[in-house]
């Protein structure tokens, strides 16, 4: 028989789905941000320093407005995957808490998700919010949670998943260094060519 720990009613106002999606993409976001600011500054010195390598400065110019433009439109699509919840009414849950999975129930249909197959959990002062390893998310106020599904809740991550975390995070470093790469050091032989 299985061991029912708790249950919990969750309502998802806006405000929560946005932490929620801005916790998930926080460290990406900031990478992305560097990156389009790098191109924008190398396109800047390139037209200043060394007027002869304009095709660079001009690429650079288009490549960092465009990602910055990206960035901020991607605000308008958390509002559409906000309403589209809404719509299919999924952001008001009922959750039942048991030793090993979470059942959860809305107007529209049900689901199982096993303690295992969360991946990542970001807890802080008034919310945890627990990560699938198939991108979904669940936001939980800590004050609706009890103890026990709150260190419950906490202790699904385990070492292993922590460790992948920050191996796939590492990869993604590297290849946000490389891509940041690429205008330092055209904007470097521009200006050594120049002089």
């Amino acid at each position: 028989m299985e061991n029912k720990i708790g249950e919990i009613e969750s309502n998802i106002s806006y405000e929560e789905y946005k932490l929620g999606v801005r916790c998930r993409y926080k460290h990406g976001d900031k990478c992305i941000l560097i990156i389009a600011v790098i191109y924008v500054l190398s396109s800047v010195i390139i037209r200043a320093f060394a007027p002869s390598f304009d095709f660079w400065a001009t690429l650079f110019l288009i490549l960092g407005t465009f990602i910055l433009v990206s960035f901020f439109f991607s605000g308008r699509n958390i509002k559409k995957a906000y309403r589209v919840l809404q719509e299919n009414r999924c952001n008001t849950n009922r959750y039942v808490f048991y030793d090993d999975h979470i059942f959860r129930d809305h107007e529209t249909s049900t689901s199982k998700i096993y303690y295992d197959k969360i991946s990542e959990v970001y807890e802080d002062s008034e919310y945890i919010i627990c990560f699938t390893e198939i991108n979904k998310m669940m936001i939980f106020k800590k004050n609706d949670c009890s103890e026990p599904i709150l260190n419950k809740l906490r202790d699904t991550v385990t070492e292993e998943k922590r460790s992948e975390q920050k191996l796939h995070n590492m990869k993604g470093n590297i290849v946000f260094i490389l891509l940041g790469l690429i205008p330092i050091i055209v904007t470097a032989l521009a200006v050594i060519c120049k002089i």
